[in-house]
């Protein structure tokens, strides 16, 4: 997971830049102590973060691009074997919730320019051009055009 991640980290930030790329990350390092927040018996520390030490030297660091925060457990000892496989279940978990708002957050986009698509049709249409158009006519085309231009994705629940 951590190398797709890291990946998906490389790919963002060639895309849209480190601090796109890194507010994503941090987004996720959330999502990830959320879940790891219910594990009986443990707390987690702050999340550090070394591009915000302020330290110049640092700003092109490998170090820097990295989050990171501590797992304490309520007795002080290491649980090694359980840590890590709670960790694996949190990544999974993580990986849900974070695929689950992308989905929601494209969805809404989607949304929106279907709907400012829809406004600018409207605009169009009324418009000398189709000042002759029927306006049932107008109405069908403002139903139906948007829903052509922008399709559903995936499968219809």
């Amino acid at each position: 997971m951590g190398l797709r991640w890291n990946s998906e980290f490389d790919d963002l930030a060639r895309r849209a830049g480190f601090p796109e790329a890194h507010r994503t990350a941090r987004e996720y390092c959330s999502l990830l102590k959320n879940q790891l927040s219910q594990l009986p018996g443990h707390s987690l520390g702050e999340t550090a973060d070394a591009s915000r030490t302020g330290n110049l030297r640092r700003k092109r660091d490998l170090e820097s691009m990295f989050l990171s925060f501590t797992i304490d457990t309520a007795d002080g000892r290491f649980h090694d074997a359980e840590i890590q496989e709670q960790f694996r279940l949190a990544l999974l978990r993580t990986g849900q919730a974070w695929d689950q708002a992308q989905a929601g957050a494209d969805t809404h986009r989607r949304h929106s320019r279907q709907e400012k698509f829809r406004q600018q049709l409207a605009h169009l249409l009324e418009g000398e051009g189709y000042k002759q158009v029927d306006g049932a006519v107008k109405h069908r085309l403002l139903d139906e055009v948007p829903a052509l231009a922008f399709p559903t994705r995936g499968r219809e629940m």
